[in-house]
């Protein structure tokens, strides 16, 4: 486990190569988000994924949320198509918000197909964008806990034995928000939400960009 002081609003590049490349091979971090602080690794390792499921004591049949850096990549990711989603996800992001997609497609690896929704991250934070621009991939993201506990907003509030199984922590100092995203799902044939956990986004501005849609 190697801890790197970063900022979180003009991060080093050179650290965001290193981290990148660890990602690259199979590799287990912990960055700061908007929200909180986020366990990640490459959505397409299935190495790594298994890591991170072991690392939050959850099963296998317990999902993650894809962290990525456009709308069109959740519509690609999912295999959704269409113009009503793009209009309302282009609305809502980059935010501190989860949303629940219908899964279209099958991806790979495998785990990914047993969900029937898949959950999507853009977040409003520059650290996470560069971070996916230098691993040019799409990565999970999970708060670094184990599962039941906390979120944490900083480095100190992260278990020791959470932070003993990872490759690199990025230390950016106390998180903006220091509260978990909005989770919401989609119903794409009715054309409506629903809450499915309160955080950091009100379901009145969520409101209105499914109205102006």
């Amino acid at each position: 486990m190697k801890i790197i002081k970063i900022d979180q609003e003009n991060p080093s590049e050179n650290i965001l190569k290193q981290v990148a490349d660890k990602l690259r091979t199979d590799g287990v971090i912990i960055h700061p988000t908007e929200t909180v602080y986020g366990l990640a690794c490459l959505y397409s390792s299935e190495e790594a994924i298994k890591k991170c499921l072991a690392i939050k004591g959850r099963s296998k049949s317990q999902p993650f949320s894809l962290m990525v850096n456009s709308v069109e990549k959740m519509l690609e990711i999912s295999g959704v198509n269409s113009f009503w989603l793009e209009s309302v996800l282009k609305k809502l992001f980059p935010a501190p918000i989860t949303v629940l997609i219908r899964r279209e497609k099958k991806i790979s690896p495998n785990f990914w197909n047993q969900f029937p929704y898949l959950g999507f991250r853009f977040p409003d934070h520059q650290l996470s964008l560069k971070l996916m621009s230098f691993v040019n991939s799409p990565i999970i993201t999970t708060s670094a806990n184990f599962t039941g506990q906390p979120p944490p907003s900083d480095v100190e509030e992260i278990s020791e034995k959470v932070k003993e199984a990872v490759d690199i922590i990025l230390d950016g100092g106390k998180t903006n928000l220091k509260i978990a995203s909005t989770i919401i799902q989609i119903n794409l044939n009715k054309k409506e939400f629903k809450i499915l956990r309160k955080g950091a986004v009100s379901e009145n501005f969520i409101t209105k960009c499914f109205v102006k849609s």
